[in-house]
C-alpha cells in the first residue's frame, strides 16, 4: 500500500518518515472509520436540492457546496491507505 505524499511532505529525516508511516498504519482501523464517516458526508454534500435554486443566492450555495466536496474528497484520498 502506498501512502499519499502529503503525509510526508514536511519530513526530511528518514527515521521520522518511518516513524510517521508506522503511526499512520497503526491508526489504520480508526482512519477507516473516519473515512467512512467522511464518505457519508460527501454523499450528503453532493446532493443539491431543487429548492436551493429558489433562493437568489443559489450560486453561492453551490460554490460553498463545491468547496466542501473538494475538501472532503481530498481528506478521503489522504485516508485511503
Amino acid at each position: 500500500m502506498s501512502l499519499a505524499a502529503d503525509w510526508f511532505r514536511q519530513i526530511s529525516d528518514p527515521d521520522d518518515r518511518v516513524a510517521r508511516e508506522q503511526a499512520i498504519r497503526q491508526a489504520g482501523p480508526i482512519l477507516e472509520i473516519l473515512k467512512d464517516l467522511l464518505t457519508n458526508r460527501l454523499r450528503t454534500a453532493s446532493q443539491m436540492r431543487e429548492a436551493s435554486y429558489e433562493h437568489p443566492s443559489w450560486a453561492y450555495l453551490q460554490a460553498h457546496r463545491n468547496g466542501r466536496i473538494e475538501d472532503l474528497e481530498y481528506v478521503i484520498k489522504l485516508l485511503t491507505l
